[in-house]
């Protein structure tokens, strides 16, 4: 009689374990499932906002998300592993409390290693207050308590005895290289979104340029020498184009861009030269006529050079030493 005892008070951990990782991985997929929805519909309503959050927002943002797939479906993904995993199990009444790993913990360090990713972006990065993502992320830790409790667990002498993780070799094993994979996972995600961001930048770029060259090569020149009373800086018989920059005394940005373009100068005096003119010793008129409503200004061979400061467009002046 004992033996059918035991067994039968073997069954109960069993149906309990799984029917709480069902439950728990139900409440996951729901919540992502209205995180998917405000991702998918932009008309959707945002229930959250009735609470201060703003779920729609975040579920909308490019930042959250992974190579242009949005987290909320990442995470529904996630939830319905789980689910299947334990209905299956369910199913056949498999023992958790063994003393083999149970797979599902695995997948759910590496999803907590997401769950502090997206926690940081939620909190310090996007700064933005999502009542259902958090919910998310608190049913995913969850899972990992019910899974890390399923493992540490097993079976002997027909009693269930309470292991500690760090007891079993294997056990510790197991989590040092699931780890070590989130860990690389998250690493190489966030490599992956920093390349996709500058990528971004740079067609961000590369189009500015092409619209500040287009500017530039089809303004009209001017005769813009050099005055008495302007500061020249470099050798204007040896360089082959003119920079000019209109400046306001005591004008902070005007400050920083005679810097940077002395700096120019300094290094490829061979190329081009600075003249400085303030816009105090200049007509008013002739100010209107070259266009000159804000300082600085700069012109290059005496045609207005508004993109100057877009990585790339000076490459050709500077790199021009008339050899």
């Amino acid at each position: 009689m004992a033996p059918k005892s035991t067994t039968a008070m073997q069954k109960l951990p069993r149906r309990a374990f799984w029917n709480g990782l069902i439950l728990t991985a139900v409440l996951g997929v729901g919540v992502c499932l209205y995180l998917t929805y405000l991702a998918l519909v932009p008309e959707a309503g945002d229930l959250c906002q009735v609470m201060g959050g703003r779920c729609g927002d975040l579920a909308r943002s490019s930042e959250h998300g992974i190579w242009g797939i949005p987290a909320a479906v990442l995470g529904l993904g996630y939830f319905c592993f789980f689910l299947l995993y334990a209905v299956l199990n369910r199913c056949i009444n498999t023992d958790p409390f063994s003393a083999d790993i149970n797979p599902a913990l695995l997948v759910n360090i590496i999803g907590l290693a997401g769950s502090a990713y997206y926690l940081y972006l939620l909190l310090y990065v996007l700064k933005v207050f999502c009542i259902a993502c958090l919910l998310a992320h608190l049913v995913n830790i969850f899972i990992f308590l019910l899974t890390l409790w399923g493992v540490t667990r097993r079976q002997d002498s027909g009693q269930i005895k309470t292991l500690l993780v760090f007891g079993r070799s294997h056990v510790l094993g197991t989590l040092v290289i699931a780890a070590a994979v989130a860990f690389n996972l998250m690493l190489g995600i966030s490599l992956g979104d920093a390349r996709q961001q500058l990528a971004t930048e740079q067609n961000k770029t590369k189009n500015n340029l092409s619209y500040y060259k287009y500017l530039y090569d089809t303004s009209a020149a001017h005769d813009l020498e050099a005055a008495p009373m302007d500061e020249v800086l470099g050798e204007p018989g040896i360089a082959v184009h003119q920079i000019v920059c209109f400046y306001k005394e005591g004008c902070s940005h005007c400050q920083k861009a005679k810097d940077r373009l002395t700096e120019i100068v300094y290094h490829h005096d061979t190329a081009v030269y600075l003249v400085m003119k303030n816009i105090a010793h200049v007509q008013p008129d002739r100010l209107q006529a070259l266009n000159v409503n804000q300082v600085p200004s700069v012109f290059i061979d005496g045609k207005a050079a508004f993109g100057w400061q877009v990585p790339g467009f000076l490459d050709p002046f500077i790199n021009d030493c008339g050899c």
